[in-house]
């Protein structure tokens, strides 16, 4: 993460409590998050490739540029709300637990606990969101701006590469052939800055989706993986998490070593990893929330030779009867 004070230069190597003033927050590379608290308790969390400008006041205005947040925010005077503004939408929040997130011309917000009031900036039609609620705000104005209950996720998912997936995701597509099944193969991709702000990057393979409809996950899920490497490369498997209503549940990793699993004749490996055995990474020692929902998948080598390649991700629950 690195920030910019207004009228500044961009500054990387951010430590722990350190104090911010007016400015920007970025966060590059998909796993990537950053918490900023206010003086208030208040706390916002920023996930992914995101960029989070805040004014230094006695109201709390916030603009998300691009990106998700999410907000646990503590009461706020009733003539001083917080307002964060996207590029399609404005929220105003007297004090809640959401989710927010801007990208492709629409706004999505998930209230967790509270109400949250949404206005589409296309026509300024205006809807209170209620706790366990959904609403989308784009540059369409025919359709009414309505809001609607969050469906539950189900508690398996599988996705294989047969077709391209939706933009969002990360990786080359590449059809089957007499090498494999359809597949993504890696990118390259900001994954972190080191403290000087050098760029570190990453060979990237990443499923995103905010719709809180992927998967839910349980005590006993198991992420499974179909992938394979050109060289003996170490992969590192983070899943993120957002709580059963759209709040952050945290960052869960793991490195899959080159000997893990047996290979085929082809490279492929098939790999369970307990989701339980995962470390909590962000927050640091978060633990694992039964019924939250998957929002990133993300598979990462850091060497060009990696070739990195991926033909099925799924999120397995034994306990279900469902698992084959």
């Amino acid at each position: 993460a690195s920030w910019s004070p207004e009228g500044g230069q961009a500054e990387s190597g951010l430590k722990p409590g350190a104090p911010m003033r007016a400015g920007t927050l970025s966060v590059e590379g998909a796993a990537s998050s950053a918490q900023l608290r206010f003086g208030d308790g208040s706390v916002v969390t920023v996930a992914g490739d995101s960029e989070l400008a805040f004014s230094h006041g006695a109201q709390k205005q916030l603009a998300l540029r691009h990106g998700s947040l999410t907000g646990d925010i503590r009461p706020q005077p009733a003539d001083r709300p917080m307002m964060i503004r996207t590029p399609t939408a404005e929220v105003e929040v007297l004090g809640t637990r959401f989710l927010l997130v801007a990208q492709s011309g629409e706004t999505q917000l998930s209230v967790e606990s509270g109400l949250v009031r949404l206005r589409r900036l296309a026509d300024g039609s205006t809807i209170d969101v209620p706790q366990g609620h959904v609403a989308v705000a784009t540059l369409e104005t025919a359709a009414r701006l309505e809001s609607r209950q969050l469906p539950p996720a189900p508690s398996e998912w599988r996705q294989t590469f047969d077709q391209p997936p939706p933009a969002t995701w990360q990786g080359e597509w590449r059809p089957a052939d007499t090498s494999g099944p359809g597949r993504l193969r890696n990118v390259l991709d900001m994954s972190y800055r080191r403290d000087d702000g050098t760029p570190v990057a990453a060979y990237v393979v990443c499923v995103c989706d905010n719709s809180g409809s992927v998967a839910s996950v349980w005590p006993d899920s198991v992420l499974r993986l179909r992938l394979r490497t050109a060289t003996k490369q170490d992969v590192l498997a983070l899943v993120s998490l957002h709580n059963a209503v759209g709040g952050f549940a945290g960052n869960f990793q793991t490195l899959i070593k080159p000997n893990a699993g047996r290979a085929d004749a082809a490279g492929w490996r098939t790999l369970d990893l307990p989701l339980a055995s995962l470390e909590g990474k962000f927050p640091a020692g978060v633990r694992l929330q039964a019924g939250s929902r998957v929002f990133l998948v993300y598979l990462a080598c850091y060497s060009p030779k990696a070739e990195l390649e991926v033909a099925e991700v799924a999120i397995m629950h034994p306990s279900s009867g469902a698992s084959r």
